[in-house]
C-alpha cells in the first residue's frame, strides 16, 4: 500500500509540474503576442536595439514551439491523469486536476487563435500582391491577384471546395518571386464584388495553411525570419557559422577528411540521428574559410524536409533568412545564396538554374550541391536533372567544377547501375557510419527491438502452402524467361524488377494486347479447356520477348500479392496487435503495415479501444476521393499531438517529419534493409548529454519464419557478423562488438551460431 501511495504522489507531482511549466509558457506567449501587436516599430520609431530582437526571438521560438505542439503536452498529461484515476485518489482531487487541465487548454487555444490572426496578416502582406484589373473587352474585366508561398494543393483544394477561380503559374519574376496568378473574369459593374470574392478566397487558403502542420510551419517561420532579419541588420560580417562550442563527433572529422581526399565530392552513408545535416554545415563553413565563394543548392524529397533544412540553416548555421530561397510548396525563390528544392520542383527548375549559371560562367562563384536522402534520386528523370552539373566548367586553378555531398542512411539503389550513375554525379560512397557504430560511440540511445514470432493455424498453413507452391512456380517461370532472353536482374529484388516491368509503357501495351485476345477467347462458345488451348496457341504464334516477359512478370506479381495477403491476414498477427493496444495508449506510436485493407482494419479496432480522436490512418488510394486531403489532416493531427497513434502503409517509411515517436509496431514489413533501417529511424533518439533523463524507445516486429519473414534487420546483422568474422572492420572490430552487444547480440555466441544462421532465423 505504501508503494502505491508513493507512486500516486509521484504522478500528482508530475502533473502539477507540467501545469506550472505550461503556465510559464503561456506567460511568455502573451509577451510575444504583445510584441507582435507592436510590430517592428515602437511608438512610430524603428527599434534599433540588438538585445531587444535577441530576446524577442527567444520568446517567439518558445511560443512557436509550444503552439505548434501543444496537443502533445496535453495528451501526455491525459496519460498521467488516467494513471492517477486508477490509484487511490479522491473525487475532489481529481476534479481540481481536471478543472486546471481544461483551464490551461482553453487559455492555450485562445492565445493561439489571436497569434494565428496576426501571423496570417503578416504572411498575407508579404506574399499577396495588390489587385490588378485589366479589361478583356468592353463588357468583361479580368481581376487578378498574384501569390507566393502558398502551396498549389491548398490553392486547388479551396478553389474546388469554396470558390471556382483560375490558378495559373506566372513567369518567374526575380524581384517579386510570385508563383501563381489567381484570377476571375466578371462584368464591369461587378468588379467590386469580384475583388471581395478573391480576397475571401485568399483568406480561406491562409486559414487552411494555418490548420495544417507543415504549412503552419511556413507561416510561423516567415514571421520568425523577419525578426532574424532585423537582428542581422545590427550584426556585422555574419554570413554563416556553426556553433563553435559544439564539438564534432569523431565520425564527422573522419568523413570530412574522406571528402577532402575525394576532391570535395562524395556520398555519406550515415545512420539517422547522427548529425548528417550538421556535418554538411561544417563542410560548407570550411570551404568558405578556405576562400571559396559558393552558392549552395539543397535537394530534398519532401516539403517537410524543406522546412526542416530551412529551420536548421537559420537556427544552427545562423544564415540570414534573406539569403535563403525555397523552390517548392508554392515558393519559387531562386538565385539566393542558399536555395532549397523539393525534388518535384527541382525536376522543373534545377537543370535550367544550373544551365543559366553555367552560361554566366562566373569563375569566382562555385556551386555546392547537397542531395539529402539521395537514394531517392536515381531514376532516369532525377539522373537527367543531376547530369546538368556536367555543364559546370572546372576552375583552372583548383581543378574543381562543383562541390557535392549526398546524404542517406541507405544510399544504395535497388539496381547497382542506378547507384553507379548517382555516384558519377555526387561522388562515390566514401564513408559509412551505421547504427552499430553510433550505438557503440554513444551518439544515439539504444532502441529496444522486440521480435515476436508468430505461426500459422493449421488451416492457414494448408492454404498458405498451396499459394506458395504456385508462387514458386511463377517465380521460376519468370526467372527462366529472363535468363532465356539474357535479361540481367538481382534475384533478391525480383519483386521490384517485376513491378518496374509492369510500369513500362512497352510491356503494358503488349500485356493489353494479350488480355484482349484472352477475353475474346474466354467469351467465345468454347469450353474452358478449349478457349485456354486456343489462347495458348495464339500466344505461341504471336508473342515476342516483351509480351512473354510481361506475362511472366504479371503472373508472378499477382501470386506475390496473394502470398503477401495470406501472411497479412494471419490470426496470430491480429492477436498480438490486440494484446498491445493498452500499451499503445501511453506512447506516441506508428503502426506499419503493407496493405490498405489491413490498415483500415487496424484503424477500426484502435478506434473501438482508444477513441477516434486518438487514432489516425495514412495511406495512398487513388480510388478514394479526398484521400490526399485526409492524409494531410491525419499527419497534421499526429504531429500536433491531437492523436498519438498513426497507422501507416509504407508512405511514412522515410522523409516525413514525425517528431517524438517513441514506439513503432511492425504489423507487417518487407525483408529489405532500407525499409527496416528507415522505419527504425522513426524512433531513434539522439543522446542529450545535458539531459540525463532516459526515454525508452521500442520497436515491436511481428515475423513469421515459415512465411519467409525474419527477425528485424536480420540480413543487416548477418552481414555485420560475417564481416566481423573475416576481420573486415580492422581497428573497428571492438566498436562493432560493443554496438552489437548494446542491441543484445553477443558476438562470441553469434559466431558459433553462424554456420546455419538458425539463431538469426534467416531464410536462405
Amino acid at each position: 500500500m505504501g508503494v502505491m501511495k508513493v507512486d500516486k504522489m509521484n504522478k500528482l507531482n508530475i502533473i502539477a509540474s507540467e501545469f506550472d511549466r505550461i503556465a510559464q509558457i503561456l506567460d511568455k506567449s502573451k509577451a510575444a503576442y504583445n510584441k507582435m501587436c507592436t510590430g517592428f516599430e515602437l511608438y512610430g520609431e524603428e527599434i534599433g536595439d540588438k538585445k531587444y530582437y535577441q530576446e524577442w526571438i527567444e520568446e517567439f521560438e518558445c511560443m512557436s514551439q509550444y503552439m505548434r505542439h501543444y496537443n502533445k503536452d496535453f495528451w501526455q498529461i491525459e496519460v498521467y491523469i488516467n494513471d492517477v484515476k486508477e490509484k487511490d485518489i479522491s473525487s475532489d482531487e481529481l476534479s481540481k486536476i481536471l478543472n486546471k487541465y481544461q483551464e490551461l487548454k482553453d487559455a492555450t487555444i485562445r492565445i493561439k487563435a489571436e497569434i494565428d490572426v496576426l501571423l496570417v496578416k503578416e504572411y498575407e502582406n508579404d506574399n499577396i500582391s495588390k489587385v490588378e484589373k485589366s479589361p478583356i473587352n468592353e463588357y468583361l474585366t479580368k481581376v487578378a491577384i498574384k501569390v507566393k508561398g502558398i502551396p498549389y494543393d491548398i490553392l486547388e483544394e479551396v478553389s474546388s471546395d469554396y470558390y471556382t477561380v483560375d490558378i495559373n503559374e506566372v513567369e518567374y519574376e526575380p524581384v517579386n518571386e510570385y508563383m501563381y496568378e489567381i484570377s476571375l473574369c466578371c462584368e464591369k459593374d461587378k468588379v467590386s464584388d469580384t475583388v471581395k470574392r478573391l480576397y475571401l478566397y485568399i483568406s480561406e487558403t491562409l486559414k487552411k495553411m494555418i490548420d495544417y502542420y507543415d504549412y503552419k510551419t511556413l507561416v510561423y517561420g516567415h514571421y520568425e525570419g523577419k525578426i532574424y532579419s532585423r537582428l542581422y541588420s545590427y550584426q556585422n560580417n555574419l554570413f554563416c557559422k556553426v556553433d563553435p562550442n559544439r564539438k564534432p563527433h569523431n565520425w564527422q572529422n573522419e568523413a570530412y577528411k574522406a571528402w577532402e581526399e575525394n576532391r570535395y565530392k562524395g556520398i555519406f552513408k550515415v545512420a539517422t540521428g547522427c548529425g548528417k545535416t550538421w556535418f554538411a554545415f561544417t563542410c560548407i563553413q570550411k570551404i568558405i574559410e578556405m576562400g571559396f565563394n559558393i552558392q549552395v543548392r539543397i535537394i530534398v524529397p519532401t516539403l517537410a524536409l524543406l522546412n526542416q533544412w530551412l529551420n536548421k540553416l537559420e537556427k544552427e548555421f545562423h544564415v540570414n533568412p534573406s539569403y535563403i530561397g525555397k523552390v517548392g510548396g508554392g515558393n519559387r525563390q531562386k538565385d539566393k545564396r542558399f536555395t532549397i528544392y523539393t525534388v518535384d520542383s527541382a525536376l522543373n527548375y534545377f537543370e535550367d538554374d544550373i544551365e543559366t549559371y553555367s552560361k554566366v560562367n562566373n569563375p569566382k562563384l562555385f556551386q555546392f550541391i547537397i542531395a539529402d536522402e539521395c537514394h531517392n534520386y536515381g531514376s532516369n528523370n532525377d539522373l537527367k536533372m543531376l547530369r546538368s552539373l556536367e555543364k559546370l566548367a572546372c576552375d583552372a586553378g583548383t581543378g574543381i567544377n562543383y562541390f557535392s555531398i549526398g546524404l542517406s542512411a541507405t544510399p544504395e539503389r535497388t539496381f547497382s547501375w542506378e547507384t553507379k550513375q548517382l555516384e558519377e554525379m555526387l561522388g562515390n560512397i566514401i564513408y559509412d557510419y551505421d547504427i552499430i557504430r553510433a550505438l557503440a560511440d554513444g551518439i544515439v540511445a539504444t532502441p529496444t527491438i522486440q521480435d515476436i514470432c508468430i505461426e500459422f493455424t493449421e488451416e492457414e498453413y494448408t492454404e498458405y502452402m498451396k499459394i506458395k507452391k504456385t508462387y514458386d512456380k511463377k517465380k521460376q517461370k519468370l526467372e527462366d524467361v529472363l535468363k532465356r532472353y539474357h535479361v540481367q536482374y538481382n534475384e533478391e529484388f525480383l519483386v521490384h524488377f517485376a513491378g518496374d516491368i509492369m510500369q513500362d509503357k512497352e510491356y503494358k501495351e503488349k500485356l493489353n494486347i494479350m488480355y484482349n485476345v484472352m477475353h475474346a477467347c474466354r467469351n467465345s462458345k468454347f469450353s474452358e479447356e478449349q478457349w485456354l488451348y486456343e489462347f495458348e496457341e495464339w500466344f505461341k504464334e504471336n508473342s515476342d520477348k516483351s509480351m512473354e516477359i510481361a506475362r511472366a512478370a504479371n503472373e508472378f506479381i499477382k501470386m506475390y500479392w496473394k502470398k503477401n495477403e495470406a501472411l497479412s491476414n494471419m490470426g496470430y498477427r491480429y492477436k498480438e496487435f490486440l494484446n498491445k493496444i493498452e500499451e499503445f495508449k501511453k506512447h506516441r506510436v506508428i503502426i506499419f503495415t503493407e496493405r490498405v485493407n489491413v490498415a483500415r482494419t487496424l484503424y477500426n479496432k484502435l478506434v473501438e479501444k482508444c477513441g477516434s480522436d486518438k487514432v489516425e490512418v495514412y495511406f495512398t488510394d487513388k480510388e478514394e476521393k479526398g484521400r490526399i486531403r485526409k492524409n494531410i489532416q491525419a499527419l497534421n493531427n499526429f504531429k500536433e499531438g491531437k492523436a498519438n497513434i498513426l497507422v501507416a502503409v509504407n508512405a511514412l517509411d522515410e522523409g516525413v517529419d514525425v517528431p517524438d515517436v517513441d514506439m513503432a509496431f511492425i504489423h507487417q514489413g518487407k525483408p529489405y534493409e532500407r525499409q527496416q533501417i528507415q522505419r527504425l529511424g522513426r524512433i531513434i533518439r539522439k543522446i542529450d548529454k545535458e539531459n540525463t533523463k532516459k526515454e525508452e524507445t521500442i520497436l515491436y516486429n511481428l515475423f513469421c519464419p515459415i512465411g519467409g519473414e525474419n527477425i528485424y534487420l536480420a540480413k543487416f546483422f548477418r552481414r555485420v557478423i560475417m564481416k566481423y568474422r573475416e576481420e573486415g572492420y580492422g581497428e573497428l572490430q571492438d566498436t562493432y562488438k560493443r554496438g552489437l552487444k548494446a542491441l543484445g547480440y553477443d558476438m562470441d555466441v553469434e559466431l558459433k551460431q553462424l554456420k546455419n544462421y538458425e539463431y538469426l532465423r534467416i531464410e536462405e
